[in-house]
């Protein structure tokens, strides 16, 4: 049994690794023309769930607030070591990323003391999955967030990459349907505007 001062010695250690997060670039712009780091995604997903907590609250029973934003602020902490990975790029190889990303997340959830590792571990575990509601919720807005980004930044992101609706709904929609107002916000909200303000092309 760690004692005390071993728990905190590594609670610590593991922050030290967390600082790591923020130096982890992904492919989006934001609208200062810097690119987006994994901390600023993932605390931007926390927000969406905050922000609209009531509407998501109002789509299942008894749903979880507080894992939705503890899987939303430790969803992409694997690529402190494995990198963020494009989807859409050319030779993008989903079953290369997840076995990079288990042993990323084994590397830094091992610094943890037992209980929170175990924690923190299942976490990991089920939004892997995918079968809580809440894991799904989570899934679904990791999918609108960047798009989201892109109405802020007018396209300049789809326009980079060239992308078209239908590759982005071909890639997002299992996901975002799986929530009826993840499904209204994407669709009805980010999507429609994309499209009436001419940022995204249809095909």
């Amino acid at each position: 049994m760690d004692s005390d001062k071993k728990i905190i010695e590594k609670k610590l250690l593991f922050l030290d690794e967390l600082e790591k997060f923020g130096n982890i670039k992904r492919k989006i712009k934001k609208s200062n023309g810097e690119t987006e780091s994994d901390s600023e995604h993932s605390w931007f997903l926390a927000m969406f769930v905050m922000v609209f907590k009531d509407e998501i609250l109002e789509t299942g029973d008894n749903l979880d607030y507080t894992k939705m934003l503890e899987m939303a602020l430790t969803h992409d902490l694997p690529e402190i070591y494995a990198g963020d990975i494009f989807p859409f790029e050319k030779g993008f190889d989903k079953a290369a990323k997840d076995e990079s990303e288990e042993k990323a997340i084994k590397k830094l959830y091992n610094i943890l003391p037992e209980k929170l590792q175990k924690r923190f571990f299942t976490l990991f575990d089920e939004y892997e999955e995918q079968k809580l509601v809440e894991s799904q919720i989570i899934k679904a807005i990791d999918k609108i967030q960047p798009d989201h980004l892109n109405l802020i930044v007018k396209g300049e992101n789809w326009k980079e990459h060239n992308l078209t609706y239908s590759m982005l709904v071909d890639y997002k929609k299992k996901h975002v349907d799986k929530n009826s107002f993840t499904k209204k916000l994407y669709f009805d909200f980010i999507m429609k505007s994309a499209i009436d303000k001419g940022y995204l092309k249809k095909e």
